[in-house]
């Protein structure tokens, strides 16, 4: 399935919608949900079938972006359910940004990698507080 240029542009409002989203996580740790900016909406189309089992599945509609739209929101919807999405997180580190599954047993992840976003930025604090203590402000 080609993308034109168009399908793209709305492809990329959508994943800054979600970075919006995570990022808005690592203000005070609160959900998303308890923000007063309203989100954008993103609308994709997804149907409903029983598979063999008996199970409901939810499959993917649409051409272009809102295909590819409908699969990255059928993913955060399974996420939520299966309470994974609060896991999914963006690197607190500024010059970094990453998205990154937090796989720490408490959930308080904070780098997307400890060696090259962690380190630098505990140094920078332990510099800063150093400073602090030599000059006596």
């Amino acid at each position: 399935m080609p993308l034109s240029e168009s399908d793209l542009e709305e492809l990329r409002g959508l994943r800054a919608e979600l970075r919006r989203l995570l990022a808005s996580r690592n203000d005070d740790g609160a959900d998303a949900g308890d923000r007063t900016v309203a989100p954008a909406v993103h609308v994709a189309a997804a149907a409903v079938r029983m598979d063999r089992d008996g199970r409901a599945v939810l499959e993917p509609r649409g051409q272009g972006w809102r295909y590819v739209a409908a699969l990255v929101l059928l993913e955060v919807f399974q996420a939520q359910q299966a309470d994974t999405w609060r896991r999914l997180k963006i690197c607190r580190n500024a010059r970094c940004t990453t998205a990154f599954f937090d796989r720490s047993r408490n959930n308080s992840g904070v780098w997307h990698s400890t060696k090259t976003c962690g380190n630098p930025e505990n140094l920078r604090a332990h510099r800063a507080r150093q400073r602090v203590r030599t000059t006596g402000l």
